[in-house]
């Protein structure tokens, strides 16, 4: 009797895809370093910048993996195959170092970009904006419709947090099973994106929307957290100018950044929740508040947000394609499944 063949995953393997993340990652961090170097910038200035941002991310991702055996403990169910080993949780461990790496480098860009390019862009790329979408200028009339319907206060206290969220959303997806292949290939994906928003963001600096027209974001005044996050990177953008040599810690420094770079990770992630039947819903939901957030609060021009989108998903792609198997080539299978811990026996049963 013949079996017919199975068709295995041409999806890359974790560790071939961290392994070209942090190949990419090192070459940018080399680039700004030796930036910065020039700009009058301390030695390994990056790394302290960094670090601090680490330690959270790989708490959670212990707190969510702890919870997930805990309820499979409980529960008596298998875990995937190696899902407990060493070098699983090592791959793990670098896929969240390299994805908070990644958030870190494309801020110390926008750190850099005032010091590197002496204007700022906000002028052509309204005009650019406004003419591609037919004369509608997208962010002030979804401004004007959320402030219609009282909802700017609710953007104020929910928009800031976002970007946080985005960037522990790979913790909390490893937890998912079966996530690691699709996770680690969105992995190198946004180190692929990292490239393209850092040459963008160093090439075309920009304040943003509400700082280039202020008047037409009237609606700002109901939203005093956002106003404060506008002041503190107005601030820090000028120190910079002034100094270049000025170290800002801020999280959200200086520039806006164009294109928006928490859009494209979130479009990663939420990729890798459709592939594995995640919280698709709730990935959807944060990418759609962050969005019309940015918007409406005048941090991102709609164009910025398309970029990134295009890009994010042209990485993906590429990602997928460069490091996918080769036809011949699978994955070693186990003779027998892993379980990490032995079933329960049923209520009234006897084991043998």
């Amino acid at each position: 009797m013949t079996h017919p063949p199975v068709e295995r995953s041409r999806e890359p393997r974790p560790a071939l895809a961290l392994c070209a993340a942090v190949a990419i990652c090192a070459a940018l961090g080399a680039f700004l370093e030796a930036l910065g170097r020039q700009l009058g910038q301390p030695p390994l200035w990056s790394v302290r910048v960094l670090l601090p941002g680490v330690v959270p991310a790989l708490a959670v991702l212990g707190l969510a993996r702890l919870t997930t055996w805990g309820r499979g403990r409980r529960s008596g169910l298998p875990i995937p195959a190696g899902a407990g080993a060493p070098r699983t949780l090592v791959v793990d461990a670098g896929l969240v170092l390299v994805s908070s790496f990644i958030f870190g480098l494309l801020a110390q860009g926008r750190r850099l970009a005032p010091a590197v390019e002496g204007g700022l862009y906000d002028a052509p790329l309204w005009q650019l904006d406004r003419s591609i979408h037919g004369g509608f200028e997208v962010g002030v009339r979804l401004g004007e419709a959320v402030h219609a319907l009282g909802l700017v206060p609710l953007l104020d206290s929910v928009a800031p947090a976002l970007p946080t969220l985005a960037w522990l959303a790979l913790p909390l997806l490893l937890a998912l099973p079966a996530t690691r292949t699709r996770a680690a290939r969105a992995v190198a994906a946004f180190a692929l994106f990292a490239v393209v928003a850092l040459a963008l963001m160093l090439w075309l600096p920009v304040l943003g929307p509400a700082q280039y027209r202020p008047t037409r974001f009237f609606w700002l005044s109901d939203a005093p957290l956002n106003e404060h996050l506008e002041w503190v990177r107005l601030q820090d953008y000028a120190a910079l100018r002034r100094d270049p040599a000025a170290l800002s810690t801020h999280p959200d420094p200086g520039l806006s950044g164009f294109p928006a770079i928490e859009v494209g990770w979130l479009v990663l992630v939420l990729r890798v929740a459709l592939a594995r039947r995640g919280p698709v819903l709730a990935w959807a939901l944060i990418l759609a508040v962050f969005g019309v957030g940015s918007l409406a609060l005048g941090r991102q021009y709609m164009l910025g947000i398309e970029v990134a989108l295009v890009t994010a998903l042209a990485a993906d792609a590429t990602a997928g394609r460069l490091l996918a198997r080769r036809p011949g080539q699978v994955p070693r299978q186990r003779s027998r499944p892993r379980v990490a811990w032995p079933r329960r026996p049923a209520r009234g049963m006897v084991p043998g």
